[in-house]
């Protein structure tokens, strides 16, 4: 149901870029609302096959320009292959009551744009609706029917939705009737629900309203984490939605001669079994391009292993299948495994695969996860959000519900130096290093990959503009990345003929997050609460900074040195003077057992991130020597500025 909110894509919806705009545009006052919903009202009726036939009636004012701008012509999304969409009525109605109809021929049917242009995946769909002669003041009205030709998961039904806080809603009701034999339940959050009897059927009764919608929301997490919503599913657990989806896909795990004539090449020379899973991981990982389509948007079904292998691509479903074909075929168990690969952190206790977006492997001989979509992340490693995750894994037997490790301060470090030398007329030099390790090598290894393919001197130019430096040349140098070794380093230098002034220590072309962001949360995301929940990991992060300014200069006074510590994060900074040389080491550890800090943690954090940013901005100040003759000119760049 998107209209007010986002979707699972599991039924009726308005897209997702139409929510952005409705809810980016939101501010305090309600008569600055670009738009309101009026009404909005579904009915769910659904058949003892899983599959539902739905009608939504939907009036939407527009009440600004920018209203006029972003629903002017709104898109439903649909699975082609799995349902029939049906524009039933829709029209313009201006304030005195007149309708100006929407002519059929500007109910455009199509491909949805952006969706894979790879043909696996035509099914992903939308009409769009052009509303005609719209200004600030009118209301769009339209009423579309939706027919399932057939379920994502054979005999079951699944819904989810959730509403929009930052839009105003006069009244949203859902009705959803299904046979009291399928076994329908729906959870809610913030949503009312009445749940009733009609003969043999269960009929759940949703409404939400909201006559004062929240500011614009920065939040760090997903909203089918937090904002008000429903599910509804069919089955009775996790396990039941495991088992049904293992027997789907079981087919496609083939080992065929081709197949196994792979895995045999790739394992050449290699006896041990967890080299021998590795070398496949790591084959597949560079061997074959990942096409991008969320878990749920089409078809859950993967390709067969082979048909991938013959086409080198494929989403994450196909890249799973191919990886388990090829580890079959030296002996080698794996399972699929159903993930949220962005920023959900939660499972609804309704099985349903709306929080669970992604497929990633999970190999039982060896106790570790695997996601072969993840360029340059080694072997034994994921992405960072996926760790701490709640899982599913995709298994006849096994229980279903597990969850991935929370990264530790051991998986990974970041190390950034930089040197900056200042002259006697306001020009400097500055050197730096950056270099990752364990899964963060992975995301500097990414970034490696975009310096390659701009260039040195275009990429340096990029950051350089970005920080506002006039006339400044530079170099990003990064090295071809050799395999996925377990560390990566990148060099940076530039110059700026000046004059400039330093106001904080000079920081240089920093690629990766400075000591104390990112780990427990945005250092400088001041929309952010301190009662927001962020993701949280364990890390450590070093670096030190230098800068060398002339001898006609003094250092009026040295920043105080830092020292952070909290349960959770320890964060230090040591300011020193040598000769004409200001320095600073910063250094930041986190270790956490949970994947969100929430709560008293995420208070704690708030205080200690508002700490750490205030020593990051610490201020440096310079003035002449006494026997300093003239001056440094009149400066033109501000160095270390936020």
């Amino acid at each position: 149901m998107l209209r007010t909110g986002i979707s699972h894509f599991s039924g009726p919806a308005i897209s997702s870029a139409l929510l952005l705009a409705l809810s980016t545009s939101a501010v305090a006052r309600s008569d600055e609302f670009p738009m309101r919903i009026h009404s909005e009202i579904e009915r769910i009726d659904v058949q003892p096959d899983g599959t539902a036939t739905s009608l939504l009636h939907m009036e939407l004012q527009i009440l600004t320009a920018q209203g006029v701008s972003a629903a002017g012509q709104i898109p439903i999304p649909y699975r082609g292959e799995m349902q029939d969409v049906v524009v039933v009525e829709a029209y313009t109605q201006k304030p005195d009551g007149r309708r100006i109809p929407v002519d059929p021929n500007a109910i455009l049917t199509r491909q949805i744009p952006d969706a894979s242009a790879v043909p696996l995946y035509l099914d992903v769909m939308e009409k769009l609706i052009l509303f005609p002669d719209i200004e600030a003041g009118d209301t769009l009205v339209y009423t579309a029917r939706y027919l399932d030709k057939a379920t994502l998961f054979p005999g079951h039904f699944e819904r989810v939705s959730a509403f929009s806080p930052a839009l105003p809603v006069d009244s949203a009701t859902v009705r959803i009737s299904a046979p009291r034999s399928l076994g329908v339940v729906v959870e809610t959050h913030d949503v009312e629900l009445h749940k009733a009897g009609a003969g043999t059927n269960d009929v759940y009764t949703l409404h939400y309203a909201n006559a004062q919608p929240a500011d614009d929301d920065d939040a760090a997490i997903s909203a089918l984490d937090r904002i008000p919503r429903y599910f509804a599913s069919s089955f009775t657990s996790y396990n039941d939605l495991a088992q049904t989806y293992a027997v789907m896909i079981q087919s496609k795990i083939s080992v065929t001669p081709k197949i196994r004539a792979q895995a045999d090449s790739i394992t050449s020379g290699i006896s041990d079994r967890r080299e021998q899973a590795r070398a496949i991981y790591e084959w597949v990982n560079q061997h074959i391009r990942y096409v991008g389509i969320e878990f749920g948007e089409g078809s859950v079904l993967p390709h067969d292993a082979e048909s991938v292998l013959n086409n080198a691509f494929g989403d994450c479903k196909d890249h799973t299948i191919l990886f388990a074909a090829l580890l079959r075929a030296k002996g080698i168990d794996s399972k699929p495994v159903l993930i949220n690969a962005e920023n959900g952190y939660s499972l609804s206790s309704v099985p349903t695969t709306a929080q669970l977006d992604h497929m990633i492997t999970w190999l039982p001989e060896f106790a570790i996860y695997a996601d072969t979509t993840a360029k340059g992340v080694r072997f034994g490693y994921l992405t960072t959000a996926e760790y701490g995750k709640p899982v599913v894994i995709i298994d006849k037997a096994q229980p279903a519900l597990r969850e991935t490790p929370v990264l530790t301060a051991n998986d990974g470090e970041i190390t950034y130096r930089n040197s900056v030398k200042l002259d006697d007329n306001g020009r400097y030099n500055s050197e730096g290093s950056t270099t990752a390790t364990g899964v963060f090598a992975a995301q500097l290894r990414s970034i490696g990959h975009s310096i390659i393919e701009r260039g040195p001197d275009d990429s340096a130019a990029i950051l350089l503009k970005r920080r506002g430096f006039v006339n400044a040349t530079g170099k990003l140098i990064a090295p071809a990345p050799a395999g996925l070794s377990p560390s990566y380093s990148v060099e940076s230098k530039f110059s700026i003929p000046g004059p400039v002034r330093i106001r904080h220590m000079e920081e240089g072309l920093r690629l990766m997050p400075v000591a104390g962001d990112f780990l427990m949360g945005p250092l400088r995301n001041g929309n952010l609460r301190d009662t927001d929940a962020t993701p949280c990991y364990g890390g450590h992060v070093t670096e030190d900074l230098s800068l060398e300014f002339p001898a006609t200069q003094s250092l009026v006074q040295l920043p105080d040195d830092a020292d952070v510590k909290t349960s959770h994060l320890h964060y230090t900074s040591r300011w020193s003077v040598t000769g004409h040389t200001v320095s600073v080491h910063r250094e930041f550890v986190s270790h956490i057992d949970q994947a969100l800090c929430a709560g008293d943690v995420r208070k704690e954090t708030a205080a200690a991130l508002a700490r750490i940013r205030k020593d990051e901005i610490a201020p440096l100040s310079f003035v002449l020597t006494s026997d300093a003759a003239g001056g440094a000119g009149t400066p033109q760049n501000a160095a270390g500025d936020d």
